[in-house]
């Protein structure tokens, strides 16, 4: 029951497309969805960029166990497609940082079994996606701004960049498992204020720049087959 309730809380979000006949999907939580932008924020982005049909299955504020459990659920109503990008643990590298006695000070390295918590769950989608015939690309997150996270002093924001690359680092340790391409966006230049919605979510501008990152690598998570559609449109451009 608590996966149907979880698929059917997707379905209410404007930008979650279902679209059956998708060819790719992205499955994760606000910066999915395009919390900060129009919905969709850079998977609608790559989609327009790109000419593929990608299906958005974020929920803002899932933490990874939530999207363990409904993946399953969720990726039955894409048969179609042979894609799934795959960005999750955000929520819970917010609230580890912020919560569960670290109180923004603490050392990732010393909550290291909660960022393992998180590395098992994105184990267990990656198997999902797999068990659904299809291949996952993981991404990991970006740089915050120092300006729009104000709430925290300087050596607070340090720390809450040091968890930020801790998750990173674990999901990229994930795809390593099998070989699982990866858009690693840790480095990507995403810092001014004027990239950034709030401390967490990307402003439009800041969507295009990912989705940007993502193009540039098109070559290593396009679907592996043309589609019908995908002939007739190379046809139509000779």
């Amino acid at each position: 029951m608590k996966r149907i309730a979880l698929a059917t809380l997707c379905l209410i979000f404007t930008a979650c497309n279902v679209n059956p006949r998708a060819e790719l999907v992205a499955f994760g939580d606000s910066v999915t969805w395009g919390y900060g932008d129009l919905p969709g924020g850079w998977v609608r982005r790559v989609s327009q960029g790109s000419g593929y049909s990608i299906a958005n299955l974020g929920i803002p504020g899932e933490r990874a166990a939530d999207g363990d459990q409904r993946a399953d659920i969720a990726l039955r109503t894409v048969p179609a497609a042979k894609v799934v990008f795959l960005l999750h643990g955000g929520n819970d590298w917010n609230h580890i940082f912020s919560k569960d006695g670290c109180a923004q000070m603490c050392d990732p390295a010393s909550v290291d079994a909660r960022y393992e918590e998180v590395a098992s769950h994105l184990r267990a989608m990656r198997k999902t996606i797999h068990n659904r015939g299809k291949r996952a690309v993981f991404l990991t997150y970006w740089p915050s701004s120092p300006e729009k996270c104000d709430k925290y002093n300087a050596q607070q924001f340090a720390v809450f960049k040091a968890h930020r690359l801790y998750l990173d680092n674990k999901i990229i340790a994930v795809a390593a498992e099998h070989g699982d391409t990866v858009i690693d966006l840790k480095d990507l230049d995403l810092g001014t204020a004027d990239d950034f919605f709030d401390c967490l979510h990307p402003s439009p501008q800041g969507y295009r720049k990912i989705a940007g990152r993502i193009l540039e690598h098109i070559g290593e998570w396009a679907p592996p087959d043309p589609f019908p559609r995908d002939l007739l449109k190379g046809r139509l451009r000779l």
